[in-house]
């Protein structure tokens, strides 16, 4: 993002991707705190009634989001039926697969952060 030879409109979008990437376990909380304060209550709790319909609808696209991920993963499989398990697994697991996500963002943008050398390492692999 600040590599000025990129666009101005690559390294904006480049931006964005990476911190949507590193707050991704927080996303639920900042999107609800936000719309508190737009609404003048940032008392979010189940007292603010307007709050509650918002909450469920974005944690409801996150647990979409995994769903339709372990959907796709099956069909593309070599065993494509999923077992009855996998999805109660899947919403169970979502709070530990949001920190695997997010850490190698958080650990690079810290990289970053602190003008350490950043390398990419690529394994080669037989064709």
């Amino acid at each position: 993002m600040f590599n000025r030879s990129l666009q101005l409109r690559n390294r904006l979008l480049l931006g964005y991707s990476v911190m949507s990437w590193v707050v991704g376990p927080i996303q639920n909380v900042g999107v609800v705190m936000l719309i508190g304060v737009l609404i003048a209550d940032p008392n979010t709790s189940p007292v603010t009634y307007l709050v509650i319909p918002l909450w469920a609808l974005n944690m409801a696209y996150v647990i979409w989001m995994y769903w339709e991920g372990l959907r796709v993963n099956a069909e593309v499989s070599a065993d494509p039926r999923r077992r009855w398990w996998e999805s109660l697994a899947v919403i169970l697991l979502i709070p530990i697969f949001g920190l695997m996500e997010s850490i190698p963002g958080l650990r690079g943008f810290l990289k970053f952060a602190r003008h350490t050398e950043n390398k990419f390492l690529v394994i080669a692999k037989p064709s």
